[in-house]
């Protein structure tokens, strides 16, 4: 990971997902800090208003709800901070409050159109 590349929020609980976004954004200059829910409660808080743009799982690991909470809390400390979601299987109605939010890609399929957005919107 690099030391100067801008700053990626990630919150993302798939291993192999995780994997193909920290591949694709390392390899043109980001660095990537991911959510890791249950290891330090305070550490995506030390980085609250660094980063450049926002990529969330819109399912929640636990299966209840959405991360679009999430999306908004963090938009509390960078009112324009450019968040986009993936998403597997998620109601209808979900997916249209997620894209009030920023655009939606499905996972795995559209990692790459995901990528594509998150490096445009974070420079």
């Amino acid at each position: 990971m690099t030391t100067e590349g801008p700053l990626i929020f990630v919150g993302e609980e798939s291993p192999a997902i995780r994997g193909m976004l920290a591949e694709r954004l390392e390899a043109a200059g980001a660095r990537v800090h991911f959510r890791d829910v249950g290891l330090d409660s305070n550490a995506d808080t030390k980085f609250m208003g660094g980063f450049q743009c926002a990529v969330l799982a819109l399912e929640r690991p636990d299966g209840k709800g959405d991360t679009i909470d999430e999306a908004e809390l963090l938009r509390m400390y960078q009112p324009t901070l450019p968040v986009a979601f993936l998403y597997s299987e998620v109601p209808e109605k979900v997916l249209q409050r997620a894209r009030a939010v920023g655009p939606v890609f499905k996972k795995p399929h559209q990692i790459e159109a995901a990528t594509a957005w998150v490096l445009e919107h974070c420079r």
